[in-house]
């Protein structure tokens, strides 16, 4: 997952299906491919998750960043700076 551009629409999309073909009636008879399925299902939602988090932390920063511009703060600002360089 590192080292690509993030396509939370597709993978939203892409979960919604998955999760659309495991509430079929018969999603169970094959419990090889549903297993399969399931885990698909969770490692989805734990990309969501996790890039939801990062644009929340991104976003963060930012309103921090701004702030702390507005008044000047240098000191802020180089947190600021130092937060980023750690993503």
């Amino acid at each position: 997952m590192f080292g690509v551009i993030f396509d939370l629409e597709n993978i939203q999309k892409q979960l919604f299906k998955l999760k659309a073909l495991s509430e079929e009636e018969n999603f169970w008879s094959d419990n090889e491919k549903a297993r399969k399925v399931m885990v698909e299902i969770s490692e989805l939602d734990q990309s969501i998750k996790l890039i939801s988090d990062f644009e929340k932390k991104i976003t963060d920063v930012k309103d921090y960043f701004n702030l702390a511009n507005e008044e000047n703060d240098q000191l802020m600002i180089s947190e600021c700076i130092d937060t980023i360089k750690r993503f």
